[in-house]
C-alpha cells in the first residue's frame, strides 16, 4: 500500500513536471495559464494547481490500473507472512452495534481456532518443509491477531449492550484467552519436538501425543463451528481428567529403559505435563461452548468448572 501511494505520487510529479517543461518549450506555460484563468490571486492559484494535481493523478492511475497493479506486485510482491497477521472479519465492522461486533468477532475467532493444528501437521513430517510460511510465522501472526481480537471485544463490551450480548462477548473473550494459551503450548511442543521427530522412545511418545492433541483440536473446531451437541459431548468425554492415565504413561516410559538420557527423561516429563495442561484447556473451552449453547436455547447456563 505504501509503495502504491508512493508510485502514484511520483507519477503525478513526473506528469506535471512534463507538462510544465512542455509548456516552456512551446513558449506557453500551460499550468500558469490555467491558474491565471482560474483566479488572479496568487494563493488561490496555488490552491487551484494543487486541486488539479489531486484530481488528475488518481484519474490517470485509475485509467492505467491493470499495468499499475502489475508493476506494484512485481516490485513489491505480497508476503504470505504479512497476510497471516491481517484480520478478515473485524475490518468489516462499522458502527456502534455490539451485536454485530459479537458476530464478526466470533468468525475471526474461528479463523484463529483453525491455526494451531498447523504445528501438529508439521511434526508429522520427517523434516521441515521448505517454502511458504512456517510454524514460527504462524505463531508470530497469531499473537498479533489474538491481541487485536481481545482489544476489539473489550471495546465492544464498553458499549451499551443488552445483557445477552454482553454475556456472549464475555464468553468469547474467555474462549479467545483459552485459545491463546492452547496455541502457546502447541507451539512450545513443536519447538521441542521439531528436532526429535519420532526419534527414540521420547520422540515416539511425542508423536502419540501429537495425534491425541490433533484429535482433540479437530473435535473442538467441529463443536465450535457446528454447535452440534454430540460434538460437544464427545469433546467433554475426550478431555475428562487424564491425570492417572498420564502418570501411568510417565512411569511406564521412565521405567522401561534404564539407559534413558537426562534429556529424554526431561522430554518425557515435559510433553506429558504439556498434554495434561492442553487437554484441560480444551476441556474448559468445551465447557464455554456448552454455556453458549445453553444460553442460545434459553436455558440456564451450566456452571463453569
Amino acid at each position: 500500500m505504501v509503495l502504491a501511494e508512493t508510485l502514484c505520487a511520483a507519477t503525478g510529479v513526473v506528469l506535471f513536471a512534463g507538462i510544465a517543461a512542455a509548456g516552456h518549450g512551446w513558449d506557453y506555460p500551460v499550468l500558469n495559464a490555467f491558474a491565471r484563468w482560474w483566479t488572479p490571486d496568487i494563493a488561490r492559484q496555488a490552491a487551484a494547481v494543487t486541486l488539479l494535481f489531486n484530481l488528475t493523478v488518481p484519474l490517470f492511475c485509475s485509467a492505467l490500473l491493470t499495468p499499475y497493479l502489475t508493476l506494484v506486485q512485481r516490485v513489491c510482491p505480497a508476503s504470505d507472512d504479512d497476510s497471516l497477521a491481517h484480520t478478515v472479519y473485524l475490518q468489516a465492522y462499522m458502527g456502534n452495534q455490539p451485536e454485530t461486533a459479537a458476530l464478526l468477532a466470533e468468525q475471526e475467532h474461528l479463523r484463529l481456532l483453525k491455526r494451531p493444528p498447523v504445528y501438529l501437521d508439521e511434526l508429522r513430517l520427517t523434516r521441515e518443509r521448505s517454502g511458504g510460511p512456517g510454524p514460527t510465522a504462524y505463531h508470530q501472526a497469531f499473537g498479533s491477531l489474538s491481541d487485536l481480537v481481545l482489544e476489539f471485544l473489550l471495546e465492544a463490551l464498553q458499549r451499551d449492550a443488552a445483557l445477552e450480548t454482553s454475556e456472549r462477548l464475555l464468553n468469547l473473550q474467555n474462549r479467545q484467552r483459552l485459545l491463546a494459551a492452547i496455541e502457546e503450548d502447541l507451539f512450545g511442543l513443536f519447538e521441542i519436538l521439531r528436532d526429535r521427530r519420532g526419534q527414540g522412545k521420547a520422540g515416539r511418545l511425542g508423536l502419540s501425543i501429537v495425534e491425541s492433541l490433533d484429535t482433540l483440536l479437530l473435535t473442538a473446531i467441529a463443536a465450535a463451528e457446528s454447535g452440534d451437541a454430540h460434538e460437544r459431548e464427545l469433546l467433554s468425554v475426550m478431555t475428562a481428567d487424564r491425570g492417572e492415565m498420564m502418570e501411568r504413561t510417565r512411569k511406564h516410559y521412565l521405567s522401561m529403559e534404564q539407559n534413558l538420557t537426562p534429556d529424554d527423561r526431561s522430554l518425557i516429563l515435559y510433553i506429558t505435563h504439556l498434554f495434561e495442561r492442553t487437554a484441560w484447556s480444551i476441556g474448559q473451552y468445551g465447557r464455554l461452548l456448552d454455556r453458549t449453547a445453553a444460553r442460545a436455547a434459553g436455558g440456564a447456563p451450566e456452571p463453569s468448572a
